[in-house]
Parts: structure tokens; sequence; C-alpha cells
């Protein structure tokens, strides 16, 4: 299955974006020990992830099962790392921001995996390669949702800009999200797998399904509870989110045959507090005079840059973000 290519644009978009409002001081500083160990562990684990898809394409099944293995091993250590810096974050901006950017990094990289991996079980040679990588989605999609766990907490415990942020990235992370499932229902819906491969992967798509729909309920209950500016800013993408949720509901009811009358329940929620939020203000919010995606004035720095920045650009650019966070996070450490 093909896969999207990241373009370098988008790695230097991701930096200008996730920088533009931090102080100069804290540009300037690198990362902590804690973070830069998080960043290591995650690019091995897409390093690994990678070598996952050269060995499969390649037919060497033996050596890609193994890079597997060593995917998800340093994915679950880079997680153990961000939930960590998760339990002892406070409202002091370098705490919060190291723990709001290693959390997003890890279940992005989580999100990233979940649909590379199913993107190869066509592909993969053999049942047993297949079973494999079938295998690793249960734990990668519990992974992630772990992950945006952690991070739902932290917007409930932190205030001001350190809760800003951490909405954002939240709502970052599930405007990806729909596109990951969405790839996954792609392969499950193929008729040429062996039966056992498409069960596991039905199994696997029902799981990020309702990961998917916990996701945007947990981000609409807790939009009320932000900033106003933050607000009209997730809102934003709660509106990007449901649309996209109700593009993909079809396919899931081709692959599923479910009752989506769970998801449409979601939808209705989000879209309510979406009225709620914005009423008349929604043709500014797209593009009108000084609106979140138009001209007009900056939006304050406590909420501008990232968000903005991700939810006007196609979902691809969006996902791509998430993983640069990790070259971000993956500085050499201090003295090495």
């Amino acid at each position: 299955m093909h896969r999207r290519t990241r373009p370098v644009a988008v790695l230097i978009a991701a930096a200008a974006l996730m920088t533009a409002s931090l102080p100069a001081a804290a540009q300037a500083a690198g990362p902590t020990r804690a973070e830069a160990k998080i960043g290591m562990h995650l690019q091995k684990a897409q390093a690994a992830a990678k070598r996952v898809t050269r060995l499969t394409r390649r037919g060497d099944s033996a050596a890609a099962a193994k890079a597997l293995k060593s995917a998800r091993r340093e994915a679950t250590a880079a997680a153990r790392g961000a939930r960590a810096l998760a339990r002892s974050a406070d409202d002091s901006l370098p705490a919060a921001k190291s723990a709001i950017w290693s959390l997003t990094a890890a279940a992005g990289t989580y999100g990233a995996a979940m649909e590379r991996f199913a993107g190869l079980i066509p592909g993969a040679q053999g049942t047993t390669l297949q079973s494999s990588l079938v295998g690793a989605l249960p734990g990668t999609i519990a992974g992630r949702q772990q992950l945006i766990t952690d991070l739902t907490a932290l917007v409930s415990q932190l205030t001001g800009q350190a809760q800003a942020i951490a909405a954002q990235a939240l709502a970052a992370l599930q405007v990806a999200a729909p596109g990951q499932v969405q790839g996954v229902a792609q392969v499950a819906s193929l008729q040429s797998l062996p039966t056992m491969i498409s069960t596991l992967l039905q199994q696997a798509l029902a799981t990020a399904t309702m990961a998917l729909q916990t996701g945007l309920s947990t981000l609409t209950a807790v939009t009320p509870q932000l900033p106003a500016d933050a607000q009209t800013q997730v809102t934003g993408a709660l509106q990007m989110v449901t649309t996209m949720m109700q593009q993909l509901m079809p396919l899931l009811q081709q692959v599923l045959g479910i009752a989506t009358g769970a998801t449409t329940g979601a939808l209705q929620q989000a879209t309510g507090i979406i009225d709620g939020l914005l009423g008349g203000l929604l043709g500014g919010l797209l593009g009108g005079g000084g609106g979140l995606l138009g001209g007009g004035s900056a939006q304050p720095a406590a909420s501008g840059g990232l968000l903005s920045g991700l939810i006007s650009l196609p979902l691809g650019l969006a996902n791509g973000i998430l993983g640069s966070l990790t070259g971000l996070l993956g500085t050499p450490l201090p003295g090495r």
C-alpha cells in the first residue's frame, strides 16, 4: 500500500509552528535529559518501523518481524517516559511543555505506526508476518489511547497558557486520528486477505474506532474549560474532526457492519458544543476578517501557532507535523 511522503518542508513548518509562541529563552534552551531520552526512543521506534516497511517489501519476513519487535519496544519505552513527565507536570511552562510535547510525539508515533503496520499486511509474504503485523495493532492502539488519556488529564489539571497548549496538542492528535483509522479500514475492507487476518483486522478497527469516538467526546467535554481564544481554536479542530468522521462512517459500516449510534451521538455532542461556542462567529472562523484561518489580528501567544497552522493544512501534513515533534525532542544530550 502506498505511503504518503513527508517532505522536508513539513519538518521546517513543524519547527516554526511549535516555536512561534515560545519566549526566546525557551527556544534557546535545549531539551532536558528526560526529553532527549524520549526523543531517542521515538527516533529508534520510527527508524525500526521504516525497516519493517523495507524488509516486508523485500520479502524478508524474519527480519521484518524482528524490526517490528524493536519498533514496538522503543515506542513503549518512549511512552513510559512521556507518562512519567506528565505525572510530574504542573503549571510551570517548562515542565508543562516538556510533558505535553513528549506525550504528543509518543502518541503521534503510535498513530503513524498503526496506519503503517496495517498498510503492510496485504503485501506481506505469508500469514506468519501478516499475523505479526496485525498482532501489533491492539497494543499500538491501546498505547496511543493511554497517552491521549494522560494528555486529556493534563488539560483538566493545568491552567492558563499551559492548559491552552495542552488542549492544542490534544486537538492536533484528534485531527490526525480519522485518517489513521481510515488507513486501517481500507486494509480491512480487502476481500483477498485470509479469514483469520481479516477478523483480527476488524477487531483492531473496532477498537480504533471506539478510541476515536472517545477522543472526540473527551475533547468536546474539555473545550468549555479553556480560555476563550483557545476555545475558538479547539472548536475549529472539532469541526474538522466531525466532518472527517462523517465521511468515514460509510466505510466503517461497510467493513464492520456496525450500528453507528455511538458515533452519531458523539458527532451530535460535538456539533452542539461548536454551535454554542461559536454562534455567529463561524463565518469569521473559516476565513472572514480576523478569523482563525483568515487574516486579521494575531492570536495571543498562549494559543497561537501550532493548532491554527495544523487545522489549516491537509490531514497528511498535520499528521507529518505530529511525527516531526520527535526530531525536536531528540536533540543530543548536553555534553555528549
